[in-house]
């Protein structure tokens, strides 16, 4: 299986519109402007995990395909972070359960997540439920 190298082009054009659209209103008000950029990245993060657990178009999933979305969450998070007064930590507080359900999902032992310690320390946002419905979609059929 090839191991995708970069973000999806869309992810870019999708920050990029944010980014511009968003830009208006950091002149008038910075918070307002900041609240914004938080709230529309955990919307798309949230829209990104619900697509993969819950699309129907969505039967199976791989661990490349799980890579790649892991490379556009990234990219999300340096670029918006680099282009915007707002840290990369907060950005990346705002995808939180979609950052930590990837990490979890994309990991070399997946098996701590049922250490209750490890849980409640690295993946505290991810929902058990979730992981149960995107490990049914590794499956083959």
């Amino acid at each position: 299986m090839t191991i995708p190298q970069g973000h999806h082009e869309f992810i870019e054009d999708m920050i990029d519109w944010l980014k511009n659209n968003l830009q208006n209103i950091e002149l008038l008000n910075k918070t307002l402007a900041i609240e914004s950029y938080l709230n529309a990245i955990q919307y798309i993060a949230y829209k990104i995990l619900r697509f993969i657990i819950d699309s129907p178009t969505v039967k199976r999933i791989t661990q490349p395909a799980l890579h790649q979305v892991w490379l556009d969450v990234k990219f999300i998070e340096e670029h918006m972070s680099m282009a915007t007064s707002i840290s990369a930590r907060d950005i990346k507080d705002s995808m939180r359960e979609l950052y930590q359900t990837l990490m979890l999902l994309l990991m070399d032992n997946p098996m701590e997540y049922l250490d209750e310690n490890k849980r409640m320390e690295k993946y505290i946002a991810v929902k058990g439920i979730n992981v149960m419905k995107i490990c049914e979609k590794f499956k083959v059929y």
